[in-house]
């Protein structure tokens, strides 16, 4: 699941997994995947942390509150501010900033 409120981002994302041999679905806001019944099936996430309402990292810790298992994610972000860092290692998940590379994303989904 690719959760990204820039659809330029989103796009090459959905891309380069695709190309890849993967299944990835786009969604635009947080409050948007969160409707979508089957959000919590994905095997793995990529987030924007600034997304439109609910953050990235308020996305991902609801996920993991609702999930029996340890949500796989990453957040990706064109902040590059210590105090989103902090956030970020507050909630566990690993952080990207942008432009990201995709194998950066495959190694913090540790998906080799």
């Amino acid at each position: 699941v690719i959760v990204e409120g820039d659809a330029a981002v989103a796009e090459a994302l959905r891309l380069v997994f695709e190309s890849r041999g993967m299944r990835a679905v786009v969604f635009g806001s947080a409050e948007a995947a969160l409707a979508d019944p089957d959000i919590r099936l994905a095997d793995c996430y990529v987030c924007d942390f600034g997304l439109p309402g609910m953050s990235g990292a308020d996305f991902l810790e609801t996920l993991q509150q609702a999930s029996t298992r340890p949500v796989r994610a990453v957040m990706v972000s064109g902040d590059t501010s210590e105090s989103l860092r902090e956030c970020s290692r507050a909630g566990g998940w690993p952080l990207l900033t942008k432009p990201i590379n995709f194998a950066e994303v495959m190694s913090a989904l540790e998906l080799r």
